[in-house]
């Protein structure tokens, strides 16, 4: 009978095998889940700027705007469209899927049952660096007094 013999040489070669198989699966889909409202500012004006400016931190643009109301759009390295709608109050501003393109949306009525697991990343930034213009503006406007 033969001894079992072990290369070396087939580690890597089996961990590269594993690396790729795992680069090559198919990307996650998960659950739409929009960021929470956001505390607005008293002047729908200020709060708008504020939006835009938020929206500008990471390359989202304005695709559409209604009043009280802003259809966000951002495209990811030319493949891949988000699309939110941002509404807002002198109270609050919320977010609702406004759609995508290339992002894997299994449709249900206006939105999608499950998306491209990165829609939930870039919106919670977008809702994230909103947050911050509004938080900014305020400080501005209480020390400009």
């Amino acid at each position: 009978m033969r001894p079992l013999s072990f290369s070396l040489m087939a580690v890597p070669r089996c961990a590269t095998i594993v690396m790729l198989m795992i680069l090559c699966m198919p990307a996650q889909a998960a659950p739409i889940k929009m960021p929470p409202p956001v505390a607005a500012l008293p002047n729908l004006k200020d709060t708008e700027i504020a939006i835009i400016q938020g929206m500008g931190k990471r390359g989202w643009v304005v695709e559409k705007e209604e009043e009280q109301r802003i259809l966000a759009s951002v495209n990811v390295r030319n493949k891949h469209t988000a699309k939110v709608w941002i509404s807002f109050s002198t109270s609050e501003i919320s977010f609702a899927y406004g759609g995508s393109e290339n992002l894997k949306c299994k449709p249900q009525g206006d939105s999608c049952s499950s998306i491209h697991k990165n829609y939930n990343s870039w919106v919670s930034n977008l809702a994230t660096d909103i947050s911050n213009a509004i938080s900014t503006k305020r400080v501005e406007s209480k020390y400009s007094q």
